[in-house]
């Protein structure tokens, strides 16, 4: 593949992530909106699209709009 080939691959790419980019939305959640704690040790998002964060003080499970916490038993 020639290099002017290679050049228009990655400029196409990128233009798709670009793209993607402003499709994106990026929320800040504390405290104040149901976080169980603000030090996060993890945050894993599951397959059904809900993220789950972990902090010292139990996990949270966020769907986009509400959190759920889940304290440790002891």
């Amino acid at each position: 593949m020639s290099n002017l080939c290679k050049q228009i691959i990655f400029i196409i790419s990128l233009c798709g992530c670009v793209s993607l980019q402003a499709q994106l939305q990026l929320n800040k959640i504390s405290r104040t909106g149901g976080l169980s704690q603000n030090t996060v040790k993890s945050i894993i998002q599951d397959s059904n699209g809900f993220i789950w964060v972990g902090t010292y003080n139990g996990i949270n499970k966020y769907d986009g709009y509400s959190m759920v916490h889940y304290k440790f038993l002891n």
